[in-house]
């Protein structure tokens, strides 16, 4: 094995590691008001096509097929999932990294409430909200600006999920109790797990 071969196994793990890192971290790079976070998306690919024409280059001058072959297929496939799967598998990876965090909050939240007030709950509260239900929601902000917001949503009813009817049905009068949760317009909902699901308003 070249040197020129050992070199490009060590840049390309590294670039494996900072793609596969890039879609964990998807909603926190992925913030278009933010432009470190697409220029460092933008770098990666551009790094990724400059190692494949390198591991071309060594495949031709060093007579050698199978480290190359193997290298530009992981990159492929991993490109492809960024490319493709970058949002979905960002959402869960955030999701279940914080999960504990989001039902001790809750927890705390259901035990507070038979004490304080919802607005009181409030007061005290950041990057959360509480419905008083019934049965008690809670909503976790992940990001947005003022009133457009998203973030996942502790539901034991499962009602959030009606807010997918909006599209169609954005005036219908039985729907307005889950339209107005949270203070905001809710435009959208995906169930994630159990009572959690993530829900973007506006």
């Amino acid at each position: 094995m070249t040197e020129r071969v050992k070199l490009l196994i060590w840049c390309t793990a590294i670039w494996a590691v900072f793609i596969v890192t890039l879609i964990v971290c998807w909603y926190d790079f992925n913030n278009p008001l933010d432009f470190s976070g697409p220029m460092l998306i933008g770098l990666c690919l551009i790094a990724g096509a400059l190692l494949s024409v390198f591991w071309l280059i060594a495949a031709w001058k060093d007579r050698v097929w199978r480290a190359p072959a193997v290298a530009l297929l992981l990159m492929g496939v991993l490109t492809y999932g960024f490319l493709t799967e970058s949002e979905r598998l960002g959402l869960y990876a955030k999701f279940y990294l914080n999960k504990w965090s989001y039902e001790s909050k809750v927890a705390e939240i259901i035990q507070l409430s038979g004490n304080k007030s919802v607005s009181e709950i409030n007061d005290q509260l950041k990057d959360c909200y509480v419905d008083p239900g019934p049965p008690i929601r809670v909503a976790f902000v992940w990001d947005g600006i003022i009133d457009n917001w998203y973030g996942p949503v502790y539901d034991p009813s499962g009602k959030v999920l009606e807010a997918n009817k909006f599209k169609s049905n954005w005036d219908d009068p039985s729907l307005a109790d889950i339209k107005k949760l949270f203070g905001g317009d809710m435009v959208g909902c995906r169930h994630l797990t159990g009572p959690w699901y993530f829900c973007s308003f506006t």
